[in-house]
């Protein structure tokens, strides 16, 4: 047996969990009593959160501000932007232009040195 076949069981391991039973877990670790609790809406998402936090000793100090902060921090970071195919073309072609401009202006400035 090799680390290759070793991740070949890990997958495979994996692929047998059925997405009922990760949700059933979930729902244990957030003291949840039914699966039709799940929601996918993001006040949902925030309650859930709020009571985990609330549950936490080092964060009791926190208001539901705070929470609301952390979790949408990063949500005006160019990084985490969610673009479309059109838009990463888009972003390519104008990068591309400005490399070009500025070899053009390079090439310039290289005759005239000359």
């Amino acid at each position: 047996m090799n680390l290759k076949e070793c991740c070949y069981m890990v997958v495979d391991a994996w692929d047998l969990i059925e997405r009922k039973t990760l949700n059933k877990a979930w729902n244990k670790v957030l003291n949840r009593e039914n699966d039709n609790s799940i929601t996918n809406t993001d006040n949902s998402i925030l309650e859930d959160m709020n009571e985990l936090l609330s549950k936490l000793q080092i964060c009791q100090d926190y208001d539901d501000d705070d929470m609301k902060e952390w979790v949408t921090c990063d949500s005006n970071d160019q990084g985490f932007q969610i673009i479309s195919d059109v838009e990463i073309v888009e972003n390519i072609l104008q990068i591309n232009e400005q490399q070009e401009m500025q070899g053009d202006k390079t090439e310039e400035n290289i005759d005239e040195e000359k």
